[in-house]
C-alpha cells in the first residue's frame, strides 16, 4: 500500500486509515533521522493494523509551493541547486538582482529546514549574524573609502577613512567567526565535511583575491559546496539540540 509519513511513528495510508510503525521497519532509511523523512511518500505492508516492510519513495523534482516549503531531504537538495542557479545568474543586469534575492530566500528556507530537522539552537542564529556582519562590513568599507577620500580632499586628513577600514575589518572578522560556526555545524548535521572545507577555501580565496590564484580558491570552494549538496543524504541531531 502507498501512504505518507505524518510523524515519527504514524503513516497515513491511501485507504484513509492511519497506521503506527516502528523505525526499524523502514528498510531504506540508511541512517537518516526520522524527522527528515516526515511527509515522505512510502510503500508499505499491513500486519496486525501496523505498517511493516516500509520503503521510502524518492520524490520527483518539482517546483511546486509544497516542495519549496517542504522540509525533507529531497526538497532541501532541490532548493540548494536552485539557490546556486540563482546566484550564478545574479550577474545578469536587472533580472540578476531579483534572482540574487530569490537565491538568498532559498538559502534561508534551507537553513530553517535543517534547523528544524536537526533541532539546532544555533544554526540559524550563526547564519543570520554572519550575513548581517558581512553586509554591514561591505557597506562600511564603501562608506569609509568614499567618505575618507572626500574628507581628505578638503582637509588633507585621511584618518576617517583609515578608521573606517579598520572598523570594517573587525566586522569582517566577526563575519568570519560566525561563518565558521555555521559551516562547522552544517558539516556536522549533514555529515558532509566538504561544507567546512569550502569555508576554509573561501577564506583563503578572499585573503588572496588581489592575485589570480584567489579566484581559483573561490571557485574550488563553490565546487566543494555543490559536491556536499550532491552527497547530502541525511540530517543528524545537532550537538546542541534540546
Amino acid at each position: 500500500m502507498l501512504g505518507r509519513i505524518l510523524s515519527e511513528n504514524i503513516i497515513s495510508g491511501n485507504d484513509g486509515h492511519r497506521y503506527n510503525f516502528e523505525v526499524s521497519e523502514i528498510r531504506n532509511l540508511e541512517g537518516r533521522a526520522v524527522q527528515s523523512i516526515i511527509e515522505n511518500e512510502v510503500d508499505f505492508e499491513i500486519q496486525e493494523d501496523k505498517a511493516v516492510n516500509i520503503y521510502l519513495i524518492k520524490k520527483q523534482f518539482s517546483l511546486s509551493k509544497e516542495s519549496l516549503l517542504a522540509e525533507d531531504i529531497p526538497s532541501i537538495k532541490m532548493k540548494a541547486f536552485l539557490m546556486y542557479g540563482c546566484y550564478v545568474l545574479s550577474g545578469i543586469p536587472i533580472i540578476g538582482q531579483i534572482l540574487g534575492i530569490i537565491g538568498f530566500v532559498l538559502n534561508i528556507l534551507i537553513v530553517i529546514a535543517l534547523k528544524k530537522i536537526s533541532g539546532s539552537q544555533t544554526l540559524l542564529k550563526n547564519f543570520v549574524i554572519g550575513m548581517i556582519a558581512m553586509v554591514f562590513s561591505m557597506v562600511s568599507i564603501i562608506f569609509s573609502i568614499v567618505g575618507g577620500l572626500l574628507l581628505a580632499s578638503y582637509t588633507d586628513n585621511a584618518s576617517f577613512g583609515i578608521f573606517g577600514i579598520v572598523f570594517s575589518l573587525v566586522v569582517l572578522l566577526v563575519c568570519a567567526y560566525y561563518g565558521y560556526l555555521y559551516h562547522k555545524e552544517l558539516a556536522q548535521i549533514t555529515n558532509q565535511p566538504f561544507f567546512l572545507y569550502s569555508f576554509y577555501l573561501t577564506m583563503v580565496g578572499l585573503a588572496t583575491s588581489f592575485f589570480y590564484i584567489g579566484f581559483l580558491f573561490l571557485i574550488g570552494a563553490i565546487v566543494l559546496q555543490v559536491l556536499a549538496w550532491i552527497k547530502f543524504e541525511e540530517v543528524k541531531k545537532s550537538p546542541n539540540a534540546l
